[in-house]
This record gives structure tokens, sequence and C-alpha cells, in this order.
């Protein structure tokens, strides 16, 4: 038993070879770089093991680490290969059998990331349960494990846990409690192993019961299926007895029943079968059956009665009205959010979306506010953490966190993150503190973010960059990055935006950088307006951005574009400075530069342009290409540029046979004729 632990990597363990099994890894908290706050793993055997509630610091830079070759996606539970951030397991090499890798997170965030490392590390998985696997590959399960009560310590299966005798015979005789391994848990007469590192106890020594329901979600009514399972010495005689919560069911002969539930709420079910003995067994489901509303309000003087599906009952905080909310293969409950300020007091309190709900406010981001008012010196305090690929946040203002939101999976969409500090604090692995703030406004590690201004944001001022945005994997379309800072510190650098990603899957699309800045400090490394190191920049205006360094002693650069990889095309970079005065918009990858505008890039190579590209009135910040530009339909059309793509403006991106560099699309007055040929 490995619980409780800490360190800078590998947290409960730091496995490079042999075998770990039978082992029950459990709230250790990995506060390095290297993460993997159950397992850090580069090779060996993994088998039998339940890893689970481990966490582990993630810095923003998920995916890149800073101090080995091997990068790739972040895990909290095991993390293959020295991985940033697994908070489970974290491994490069080796197998994992018949384990159960679940309700690990990341510090800071309420989402799941129980896998994390370079390449397909699901092919070294067989046999187990985690939420980041495929259910019926390599013998895998993604639904939940149902443990008996895991946030208490009691990690043992449940009689309904899909984990028994769902594993592999590896031939071991005993568990961690030393109880034989292979066993009947499910009463079919057949002897197999469970997934984790308790095996279930046998169905056929003890009189018992209990039940499995085909659907157990609604939205609006709910007709479902009950299946008992009873197991024991005798079976014979047997009464069944349901309480559905709206009505019982009772006799001989109702051991499938199908029962309907046509009103909203929750439902507590409970069965109680007796056999020919007069003995007698119960056995009531942990979660309730649930009918759902097709709409869940949230209003700030609404009457705040379960389950909010008028607006007279409507709930009083977001986090109510997602909670009651229900997901089923059909629909899910939506969340409609009235005027008003809602507050988010502190980091547990941060409006978690793990389930395919979407969350809008009525009459949008200028009406809908969702406010910090906790300390920002948390780990990450976010407005919200969306984490499930149907998530979807819209229409709301976000700020005064000290990260606006973190996004893992699913989409933010026409929403304001503002005024957000990107202090982020943390321990390091010596328990001193220090400052890792990165992400001001968003972190991005994957999913959407469409049609939203991203402005006024920060990071602390020993922070590491990307003080509007950090995104590490993900697409970011049709956004402003604009007037956000970093003010300076060791290493520090991105003043709007920060794309860190090394396996180029990081996209930023149509989108305005401008206004954006460094600071002061002698060590600044610059970058006003994005650190770009992986992933791409389509059709994007990135201008007048600054690295306002006025140190004597300071090394200023590249007050539009600090390249260390990636690519850049359809762009213009113009007017970007360092020093207040000097102008300096790329200095580095220029081969990586193609259809762009920029004075530094070389007139012809790559299709590239070095004249300034006349904008309408940049004074007034109107951005668009004026009449004769150079811009105008000098880009490379893409494959997303089909009859659908929209510019900033959402305007046809391409209007005549080649589209327009920038952000913008050039649309000419009206009464205007156009002449092709």
């Amino acid at each position: 038993t490995i619980v409780n632990g800490s360190g800078a990597g590998g947290a409960g363990i730091d496995l490079t070879g042999g075998r770990v099994v039978n082992c029950l890894i459990a709230s250790n908290w990995s506060l390095g770089e290297l993460g993997g706050g159950g397992i850090l793993m580069t090779g060996g055997t993994v088998a039998h093991s339940t890893i689970v509630a481990n966490r582990a610091y993630v810095n923003g830079h998920v995916g890149t680490s800073w101090t080995h070759a091997g990068q790739g996606k972040a895990g909290a539970g095991i993390q293959w290969g020295y991985v940033n951030g697994a908070g489970n397991l974290n491994a490069g090499g080796g197998t994992v059998t018949n384990c159960i890798i679940y309700y690990n997170t990341r510090l800071g965030s309420q989402a799941q990331i129980n896998l994390g490392g370079t390449g397909d590390y699901t092919n070294a998985i067989f046999f187990s349960c985690s939420r980041d696997l495929a259910t019926g590959v390599n013998g895998n399960l993604a639904e939940e494990p149902r443990l008996v009560d895991w946030r208490n310590g009691d990690y043992t299966l449940r009689p309904d846990s899909p984990c028994i005798d769902a594993g592999v015979d590896l031939g071991l005789g005993a568990d961690l409690a030393g109880q034989p391994r292979k066993r009947d848990g499910t009463g079919t007469g057949l002897a197999a192993v469970d997934m984790g590192a308790y095996e279930r106890p046998a169905a056929d020594g003890v009189f018992g019961a209990h039940f499995t329901v085909s659907e157990s979600d609604g939205i609006g009514s709910l007709e479902t299926v009950f299946t008992a399972r009873v197991y024991g010495p005798d079976t014979n005689g047997l009464t069944y007895c349901w309480n559905f919560g709206n009505g019982t069911l009772a006799g001989g002969g109702y051991r499938t029943v199908s029962r309907a539930f046509t009103e909203l709420g929750e439902y507590t079910v409970t069965l109680t079968v007796s056999n020919a003995l007069g003995e007698v067994a119960a056995w009531t489901r942990p979660e309730p059956i649930r009918v759902g509303a097709p709409v869940a309000y949230v209003a700030a003087d609404g009457g705040n009665i379960a389950p909010y599906d008028t607006w007279a009952k409507a709930a009083t905080t977001i986090q109510a009205a997602v909670k009651a909310a229900v997901v089923t293969d059909s629909g899910a409950t939506m969340v409609v959010v009235s005027n008003g300020t809602y507050n988010i007091a502190s980091a547990a309190d941060s409006i978690l979306i793990d389930r395919g709900i979407r969350v809008v406010g009525l009459h949008g981001p200028a009406n809908t506010i969702v406010w910090g008012t906790g300390s920002l010196s948390a780990a990450v305090y976010s407005g919200f953490d969306l984490d499930h690929p149907g998530a979807v946040v819209e229409g709301f203002t976000v700020g005064n966190f000290n990260t606006g939101v973190m996004l893992h999976r699913g989409v933010l969409r026409n929403s304001i993150i503002r005024n957000n500090s990107g202090a982020t604090t943390r321990p390091n692995a010596e328990g001193r503190g220090n400052y890792s703030g990165v992400g001001g406004g968003l972190i991005m590690h994957g999913g959407l973010v469409e049609y939203c201004q991203i402005v006024s944001n920060s990071v602390s001022s020993t922070g590491c960059g990307g003080g509007g945005a950090l995104i590490t994997s993900g697409m970011m379309r049709n956004c402003t990055i604009a007037y956000n800072i970093c003010p300076g510190g060791s290493y520090a650098k991105g003043g709007g935006i920060m794309l860190s990603d090394v396996y180029s899957q990081a996209t930023l699309r149509n989108c305005l950088v401008m206004g954006n800045a460094m600071g002061t400090s002698q060590y600044t490394a610059g970058a006003g307006a994005m650190v770009l190191q992986g992933g791409r920049v389509e059709n994007c205006t990135i201008v007048d951005n600054d690295v306002r360094q006025t140190h004597p002693k300071g090394i200023g650069r590249d007050g539009g574009i600090h390249w260390t990889r990636g690519t850049v095309v359809n762009s213009i970079i113009d007017g970007n400075t360092i020093f207040a005065t000097q102008t300096n918009n790329v200095s580095a990858g220029l081969s990586s530069y193609s259809s762009s505008c920029a004075p530094e890039l070389t007139a012809g190579v790559n299709g590239n342009i070095s004249d300034p590209p006349q904008f309408v009135d940049r004074a007034g910040g109107n951005y668009r290409l004026a009449k004769g530009s150079p811009g105008l339909n000098q880009g490379v059309n893409l494959a997303w540029m089909d009859a659908a793509a929209v510019d900033l403006d959402n305007h046809p991106r391409v209007r005549t046979l080649r589209v327009d560099m920038g952000c913008y699309e050039y649309m000419p007055p009206p009464g205007s004729i156009i002449l092709l040929r």
C-alpha cells in the first residue's frame, strides 16, 4: 500500500523495471515537472493494482518536459516516460494489466487526467479500467469501477462493479488482502479474476442480491429495465420486492421488471429478496434513477427548487443546475443562465463540466458574468473547468480568477475572458513556494475556443508567460487576444498567447492578436504577442504588440512572435516592437513562415511579402485590409476553407479565388463592382 506520498515525479512509484503487483497506490501528490502522481513509468510491469485519487501538478507546459527529451500528453495516475503532469500513471515503457486507474486529477482542477505519456501508450494497457481508455479495446473498460467508497478509503468493488470477473488470469494466488485471487464474484458459477488490487468475495458463500439497470437517466421521462442478481447456497423459492421510490412491486416472478418514471426527480431503488429458507437479502443502488428536465434554469433570484425546470424554480447557482442536469445517449439537459453576476469563492467551487452538458448565458457575455471572489493564491482557481467532448459553455464573461477557464475537452464559445491574473502558486518538490504563472485568461489542453475575446489578463510578475492564454492542444479560432500582459520574470515570455505543443496539434486560426505586452525584467525572454513552441498559426493578424523592456542589460526580443518550432501561414505580423521603439516582428525560424507578411521576411520566398499591410485605420484599431493592400488574394487556400468557412467578421473566408492574408477577408464597399477573369 503506497499512499499520501509526494515527490517531483512518480510520487507513488518511479518505475524503471521490475513488477508492481497487488498494490494500492492512492492519494499521492506529484509536485514537479515530471508528473506521475501515482506512477512515473519508463519500464516494468504493473498488474492487479488500484491507482486512484492521485494528483499531479501541471504548470501549463503540459506535454513539454524542460529537462528530458520525452514529451507528450499529461496524465495524473500513470505517466509514460518523462512527461509533465500525469496525475496517475506516467509511463514510457512496460505494460499495465488488470488495473483500475481512476479519479486522478491535476492539482487545481477537478478534471480527471488518469493517463499520460508519449506515443500511443494505450496499446500497453490490457484488461484495465480507466476513463481515458476505450471500452472493448484490449479488454479495457471506460465506465466507472464502482468502488464501495473510494473517497473515504474503501477501494473494494461494489457487487455491481463492471470490474468483477473482467480481468485476465495472470496466475496470482491472492489479492492485496490475502484473499483468493480467482473467485466467482457474479454468481454465474464461473470463477474469474477481477480488475484492481482487491478481489470481490465469492458470490456463492452467503445469500445476497443486487441488480442492474438498463438505463439510469432520462430526459422528461424514463422507462427502464431492472434485473436482479441473486446468489448464495440456496436460491430456491425466491420472492422479490422492489421499491422504486414511486411505488413497489412484489412477487415470485419479478426477477426482471420494467418500470416507468414519468415525473422529474431522483428515485432511490431498493431490492429485497427472500428464499425458501426465510433468508433475506437487500441492496440499495447508491446512485438514484434520475429523470431530468430538458432545460435547467439559473437566476440570481430564483426559487432554488430542484430540478430547476422553470424560471420560478430556477437554481441560484450554476453549479447546482449543472449537478442536476441529466445526460443520456439521446440528449442532455441544457443549463440556461439569466442575467446577473455569479460569484465563485474558491477553487473547490469552480464549475466543473465533465459530462456532455451545454451551459448558456441567456443574453450573452455582457449580461451573464462569472466572477471570482476568493484568494488568487490557489494552485489553479478558475471559473469553468471543462472536461468532456460534449461540454459547451457559451455567452459568459469570466473574470477575476488566476485562470479564467481550464479547458481539457469541450467547447468555449462567444465569451469574454478578462481581468484574470494567472498568479499560479504552488510548492515545489522541496516544499518551497514558487510561481509558475501561465495562461492568465485560459489554459487549454484540448477542445475548441471560438468567437471569444481574451482581454486584459495577466500572469504573475514571476510567471512563465501566456498572459492571455496557454494552448498545448486543440483549436482556437475567430478570437481576439488583446491587451494582455506578462509583467516579466526569469524566462518569462508571451504577453498575449503561448502555443506550447510538440505534436503540432494546437492551432490558432483567424485570430487578432494585438496590444499585448511583455514586462521590464532584465531576464524577460520576449514575445510581446506570442510564443510559438509548436502547432500552427493560420490567417492571424498579429500587430502592435510590445516587449516593454527598459533594463540596461535586458535581452528583450521578438515583439511579435518568439519562435522555437511550429508553422505560420497566411498571417500578418507587423508593427510589433521591443524597448517601445524598435520594430521587431519575427527573428527566428523564418523558413517556417509561408504566404505571410512581415518586414523581416524575404519577399517571394515561400510566398511571403514584406511590404506594409495597409490597414483601414490602424490608429483607430481597424486592422481590416484596405483596398490595394498587398495582402489581398496573396494567401494559400487551406483544406478547411470550404463554403462554410468564415473570417473573424463572420464573412466568407475566401471571397474571390484566393484567400487574403490575416484574420479579415477584404469586403468591398457597398455598390462596388467586382470583375473576375
